[in-house]
C-alpha cells in the first residue's frame, strides 16, 4: 500500500539547522534512504529496479490521489 507521512517528527527544520551539522545530516539522511531500499516489498517485483518502479506509470493514480486530497493537503505545493 502507498505510505506518507502523516504527522512531523519533532526536532530542527533542515533549513533551520546550524551548517556545521550538514555533514551528519547527510549521513543520516543516507542511511535512512538505505533503510527505505530495503522495505519489504512482500515479494512484489518492479521491472525498473527501483521499489516504485517507472515514476510515470503512476501519473493516473497520483493525479486521482491529488483530486481527493484537495483540501486536506496543499495540492498545488505537493503537484
Amino acid at each position: 500500500m502507498p505510505w506518507s507521512v502523516q504527522t512531523w517528527l519533532p526536532g530542527t527544520v533542515a533549513s533551520d539547522a546550524d551548517p556545521s551539522g550538514a555533514d551528519a545530516f547527510a549521513e543520516d539522511l543516507t542511511a535512512f534512504i538505505a533503510a527505505l531500499r530495503t522495505a519489504e516489498t512482500r515479494r512484489r517485483h518492479f521491472s525498473d529496479g527501483g521499489l516504485g518502479g517507472d515514476l510515470p506509470h503512476h501519473d493516473d493514480w497520483m493525479a486521482q490521489c491529488f483530486e481527493e486530497s484537495e483540501g486536506p493537503l496543499d495540492v498545488p505545493r505537493l503537484r
